[in-house]
């Protein structure tokens, strides 16, 4: 502590808590840098205005509730403020609870129910924020984001529980900030970075969002180690989904479950690698993506493995596809023949979404062999592995069998009838 000083506050009065003479004239105003302030147990009504370098702690005893006008409940704008063990309480659902507008704060263990958004960090650098629970008050769909860092530098969030907020973490305009260890559920994005540069996403867990991870317009970032199940609430599902990223690296992540695994979209120069993308409808699509490097990837279990639309260049090399049947000719660990991502199903799909029941049924390899035109345009691995890359030992999920030969008497009528109709897949699903 700066000069020794420690404060053991004691602060009973209920009253408006703020950060002037109304502020129950516990703490002092001219608190050293440093001080520690422990409010008594109880509840305590906003506003709180933190204006002074100090530790504010109520020791996980301490409630305090946002002001009956509305507005913040807590509003950091000193530099080196500590905030720690207290329930937030705020059911305005446009406004926001906490909101910090300093440098190197910190806001710890705290529980915070929100109506609107949890937390705003705004112009803030080297701010942490740990261990928080962040959710809606009960039977409530929150308005605002769990945390929200705007124009900001260096921010951690980290160890946070971020349950049914609108989006869990967005990330606008920051710099080289860490989001790590973080579970997230239930949101419409679980991390969101946009406008960003060299955002760390580490260790995460994303569960029932509509997509887990979105990286939009976003440059020399790192989404690392994050896992992302079951979001299946809609048809536009998505595990991770890379929207005009630039220079990013997505790298020994866990993508189950969802409608789309990942989704490049306008996505170039980004290295996609040691991933595990199962069980998802979609494995891997790209459209209008280049430049990327794709490459130790798992895709199993999944309904179609890949797709690519107007994706031209890209280096796809190494990956193990389980719906493939490779050929060992030198004893290495890659096959001699290609892996080429057909566009029939999903071609099909479109044209008669009814049939993507049957996609799983017997013989389905063969007819999709009787499609080949325009193979050369399809998303080619040159050299797939033939067994799953080291140290992925991936809990892969049976394939949906699909009704047998009943189902698939009905596919091949289905796909004459398509043929018929001179879809116009093939000339879709060549680069423009």
């Amino acid at each position: 502590m700066h000069g020794g000083w420690r404060y053991l506050m004691a602060l009973a009065a209920c009253g408006p808590l703020a950060w002037s003479p109304a502020f129950a004239a516990g703490i002092p105003m001219r608190a050293p840098t440093g001080a520690v302030i422990r409010l008594a147990p109880g509840t305590y009504r906003g506003p709180l205005h933190l204006t002074r370098p100090f530790t504010l702690t109520g020791g996980g005893r301490v409630t305090l509730t946002a002001p009956p006008g509305g507005g913040a409940a807590v509003t950091i704008t000193a530099s080196e403020v500590t905030l720690s063990g207290i329930r937030i309480l705020d059911p305005d659902p446009a406004a926001t609870a906490v909101v910090i507008r300093g440098r190197d704060d910190r806001v710890r263990d705290c529980r915070i129910v929100a109506a609107g958004r949890g937390v705003l960090v705004a112009g803030g650098a080297g701010v942490t924020l740990s261990g928080l629970d962040i959710r809606p008050p009960a039977g409530r769909v929150a308005a605002g984001d769990g945390v929200d860092l705007e124009d900001d530098r260096r921010d951690t969030v980290r160890r946070c529980s971020i349950r049914d907020m609108r989006w869990g973490v967005y990330v606008g305009d920051g710099y080289r900030d860490r989001i790590v260890g973080n579970r997230i559920a239930g949101s419409s994005y679980g991390i969101h970075l946009m406008f960003s540069q060299g955002t760390q996403v580490t260790a995460n867990r994303f569960r029932r969002d509509l997509i887990g991870i979105l990286v939009m317009e976003d440059s020399g970032s790192t989404v690392t180690g994050n896992q992302v199940t079951g979001n299946r609430g809609s048809s536009d599902a998505a595990d991770l989904e890379l929207y005009a990223a630039l220079h990013d690296r997505i790298t020994g992540n866990l993508l189950e479950g969802g409608r789309v695994g990942l989704f490049a979209d306008n996505a170039v120069d980004d290295r996609i690698r040691a991933n595990r993308i199962i069980g998802n409808f979609l494995g891997l699509r790209l459209s209008a993506a280049s430049g990327n490097t794709i490459s130790g990837n798992l895709l199993a279990g999944n309904v179609v493995e890949a797709e690519a639309l107007a994706s031209a260049g890209n280096r796809v090399a190494g990956n193990y596809w389980d719906g493939f049947q490779g050929l060992e000719v030198t004893g290495g660990s890659r096959s001699a023949l290609p892996y080429r991502a057909s566009p029939l199903l999903l071609a099909l799909r479109e044209a008669v979404p009814a049939y993507q029941v049957f996609f799983q049924a017997p013989g389905l390899q063969l007819l999709q062999s009787l499609f080949a035109t325009g193979a050369r345009h399809w998303l080619t691995d040159p050299a797939p592995l033939l067994h799953p890359p080291a140290g992925t030992v991936p809990p892969i999920p049976r394939r949906p069998l699909a009704a047998g030969a009943a189902g698939l008497v009905l596919l091949m009528a289905g796909l004459g009838s398509f043929a018929a109709s001179n879809h116009p897949f093939r000339r879709r699903d060549r680069p423009r």
